[in-house]
């Protein structure tokens, strides 16, 4: 059977807070799980889970502070990136 595909987004990449929670749920999951987490910046937490051989991807666009434009970017490249991964949950 194939493994659970999961896409996860973290606007933030730190050491901290949501970040750490998404690092603790894939590395314990990670083994029977497909990730694939985006994140709208680069950091700590995406060296971690490249360090444990989950897929990443940096989307710039996508921050916490709410801009039309900047949002509408990130969207369609967060669509397009879902739409290749094609995971079961989002």
């Amino acid at each position: 059977m194939d493994k659970l595909k999961v896409v996860v987004l973290s606007t933030n990449a730190d050491a901290s807070g949501a970040p750490n929670h998404v690092l603790s749920l894939v590395a314990e999951l990670h083994q029977k799980v497909q990730f694939f987490v985006i994140f709208g910046e680069d950091g700590p937490a995406v060296k971690k889970m490249k360090e444990i051989g989950v897929q990443t991807n940096i989307v710039p666009e996508m921050r916490s502070r709410i801009s039309v434009r900047s949002d509408l970017a990130a969207l369609a490249k967060i669509r397009s990136q879902i739409k290749s991964f094609s995971p079961n949950i989002v």
